[in-house]
């Protein structure tokens, strides 16, 4: 049986989590010719198993490859709970987070932005996912003045997840790959570290957890479409919904006040719990004592 203060301790770590657990898939590095077979077979996969994807496209490359300009839009017809475009900024080298100067930053943003528009007929991309996951207080200014709602860069880039900022941070909590700039290598990510990131982020109360990968990984054949399918067969078997980034459900303030009203209620009685568990336990020494020294009296007495 768990004792009573670890288990009010353990609701208190959980009890911030949103009733559904979902995941982002961020599929980044969209743009013209390249890598384009992968590009388009993790399209194709994603529209044919129902998972959302949010594909990160590089605005200024992105246009004259029509194979993949007409997937990308027939991934946007099956309309925003299951496709959406982002932002993937201006090309694939320039990190918008070093930059300080708030009209240099915002005017790359918006190269693409228009870009993006030009080619998807109008389409307004919201969400904006950096190269590198590369942001900063600059960016995310120009982000709000281009009325942009999402922002996602990743926890390694001191983001963390936060629904009340406008635009929103929605950091990367997971990638099925990892690169190495040193060496120019992609080392593949076990699905259960995978599913352990996203487990950490709903018991943290963050209400996504953004899954990103990339073209290059099954270009390579360091990841397959199976791969990917074990990764979210594993997800939805512990109760993940996939998601866009525009369709994640977020906390009302009402629910995050009435959150924070439950976290401290359930704090002081976890307190009050172990301050009684101490007590328990120093009577039962006492009395244990108490009894030690009537058979010592006891054993005295007897002839």
């Amino acid at each position: 049986m768990i004792p009573r203060p670890i288990l009010l301790l353990a609701m208190l770590f959980l009890g911030t989590s949103v009733a559904t657990k979902q995941f982002v898939l961020r599929l980044d590095d969209i743009q013209d010719f390249f890598q384009r077979d992968a590009q388009m077979a993790l399209i194709d996969w994603c529209m044919t198993n129902g998972v959302a994807v949010s594909l990160g496209v590089i605005g200024p490359y992105f246009g004259t490859d029509k194979a993949v300009v007409e997937k990308v839009k027939e991934c946007l017809a099956l309309g925003p709970s299951l496709c959406e475009v982002t932002n993937h900024g201006p090309d694939a080298s320039t990190r918008l987070g070093d930059l300080d100067n708030l009209i240099e930053v915002q005017m790359k943003v918006e190269e693409s932005h228009n870009s993006i528009r030009a080619t998807l007929d109008g389409y307004t991309p919201r969400t904006f996912a950096p190269h590198s996951n590369s942001w900063s207080d600059t960016l995310t200014t120009a982000l709000k003045n281009l009325k942009y709602q999402v922002i996602t860069a990743s926890n390694n880039e001191r983001m963390r997840f936060d629904s009340t900022q406008k635009p929103m941070h929605m950091p990367q909590k997971a990638i099925t790959a990892t690169y190495s700039y040193v060496d120019e290598s992609w080392t593949v990510v076990h699905p259960h570290h995978i599913l352990a990131a996203c487990q950490m982020t709903y018991a943290a109360g963050d209400e996504a957890c953004v899954v990103s990968t990339h073209p290059q990984e099954y270009h390579l054949e360091m990841m397959t479409l199976d791969d990917l399918a074990s990764i979210i067969e594993a997800l939805r078997a512990e109760g993940w919904k996939s998601k866009t980034f525009l369709t994640v459900s977020v906390k009302s303030k009402a629910d995050r006040m009435k959150e924070k009203r439950e976290a401290k209620r359930l704090k002081r009685e976890a307190k009050r719990a172990k301050k009684a568990a101490k007590l328990a336990k120093k009577e039962a020494k006492r009395l244990e004592k108490q009894k030690l020294r009537e058979q010592k009296t006891q054993l005295a007495e007897e002839p």
